[in-house]
């Protein structure tokens, strides 16, 4: 969505690649998970409580790209756009932080006067995400550009520690798909009718869409 790429680098963490490509607004490396911490590392101490609380409950290659990763896209994508909407910051913010999940739903319901909880401030989240989605399709966006540059694909680094690294763009396009699948997307990337409904958003496809 010729956003350009923040340093981290999708060659390396595979995750990321198609975050950085499906992502609503462009290539963000602050609205999705990170492949280090799916790893073996990031299930030391407070890390393990991290994931169980993401759904992820075994670690997962690094530099692979896999269908289970998928998982710790959406997820986490979820989470992060409940920050957004919030209005709190992504390091103090969500499972393991400073101030946790519970600490999260606690202050919403104590500054609205609501009893809400996590299910509901998730599937808000879920709501903007679909929204933008939807806002996209108007625009002309789809998957045709829920892409990377070819050359993600076919330059490997040539030296250093990630040396030889690169997107398989076979396994990049099959865990893109994925993703769509999971999120209630189509494969043209935009918002399934199941999913509208199941979010009330019916009033916005009416607008993109018409009656159709």
């Amino acid at each position: 969505k010729n956003n350009p790429y923040p340093a981290h680098m999708p060659q390396v963490k595979k995750n990321l690649a198609v975050h950085y490509a499906i992502n609503e607004h462009g290539a963000d490396h602050c609205t999705a998970g990170h492949d280090p911490m799916m790893d073996v590392g990031g299930f030391q101490g407070a890390g393990a409580t991290n994931n169980y609380k993401q759904g992820l409950y075994e670690p997962l290659p690094y530099r692979q790209l896999t269908e289970e990763k998928m998982k710790f896209n959406y997820y986490p994508h979820i989470q992060r756009a409940t920050n957004t909407g919030l209005g709190v910051c992504n390091f103090a913010y969500g499972p393991g932080s400073l101030y946790d999940i519970e600490d999260i739903v606690g202050m919403v319901n104590d500054i609205t006067g609501w009893s809400t909880n996590w299910w509901e401030i998730m599937k808000s989240a879920e709501r903007t995400l679909v929204l933008m989605r939807l806002f996209n399709e108007r625009e002309g966006f789809g998957a045709k550009d829920d892409v990377l540059p070819k050359r993600m694909f076919e330059q490997k680094f040539s030296y250093g520690p990630a040396e030889g690294e690169h997107v398989d763009e076979e396994a990049f396009y099959h865990c893109r798909s994925l993703y769509y699948d999971m999120a209630g997307l189509d494969q043209e990337g935009h918002a399934r009718h199941s999913k509208v409904v199941e979010l009330d958003l019916q009033w916005a496809e009416e607008l993109v869409r018409g009656n159709k």
